[in-house]
């Protein structure tokens, strides 16, 4: 497989993980709907890739929906519509505990897409500390892949994430964390992550940039990238 086409494909896995890696990643937006658009750049010595990828979300008292459209561009020139991944989910809350249990499944949909309809499911969960001033975030995902049209069966994967921070400002938190991506062949990625979020108005708006690094790895695409979130919470009615 081709550099490019191994960072592009690193960039829509990059785009189905993001969602699940963030700041209180397991708290349901303040009017239960949400657009985000997120800027995705990932690359290593030799290419690079760039990606737009929109999210609409939408969460019930108990079930909630999402779907992540990711766009592409590659450095070769290559550009085109990633797999589209839709989510179910589940909204649970203890205490100052949060969860989101969830299923899904990408849909081969797009010009650059990897031709398998994989399964995923998994859980986010957010511990809120002091009055939600701190946050502690974990995250675990599972992919069951497909088959190509040409009956290759690229490896199962999982994904596993801890992010933690909280309230430096009224509108401002940072928050540090670790990664790991391990498929079912062997090839494995270990990365750091480290974002800032800036809440506008009265949660409006919500800013979120990240920077990741990835700090050991084999056979897996992508050495670093930053990442730039826009959320849009609407006013109900």
């Amino acid at each position: 497989m081709g550099n490019y086409m191994r960072i592009g494909l690193a960039a829509l896995a990059l785009a189905g993980r993001a969602y699940a890696n963030n700041f209180n990643n397991a708290v349901v937006p303040p009017t239960r709907q949400q657009l985000e658009e997120r800027l995705v750049w990932t690359g290593n010595k030799t290419s690079s890739s760039f990606s737009l990828i929109s999210s609409p979300k939408y969460f019930g008292k108990t079930i909630g929906a999402i779907v992540n459209i990711p766009y592409v561009w590659n450095s070769n020139g290559t550009r085109g519509m990633g797999d589209a991944n839709i989510m179910l989910c589940v909204v649970a809350k203890q205490g100052t505990s949060n969860y989101i249990p969830f299923i899904g499944l990408k849909i081969p949909s797009g010009e650059l897409s990897s031709k398998t309809y994989d399964l995923n499911f998994g859980t986010l969960v957010t511990y809120w500390i002091n009055n939600k001033k701190a946050e502690v975030n974990f995250t675990l995902k599972y992919t069951m892949t497909g088959s190509t049209p040409q009956g290759i069966n690229p490896p199962n994967q999982l994904f596993l994430a801890a992010f933690a921070g909280g309230q430096v400002a009224k509108n401002l938190r940072i928050a540090a964390g670790t990664n790991l991506t391990a498929n079912s062949n062997g090839d494995y990625q270990v990365g750091a992550r480290a974002g800032t979020k800036f809440i506008i108005g009265d949660y409006d708006w919500i800013i979120e940039v990240f920077a990741n690094y990835v700090v050991a790895q084999q056979n897996m695409p992508g050495k670093y990238s930053f990442e730039v979130s826009f959320r849009f919470n609407p006013k109900k009615g």
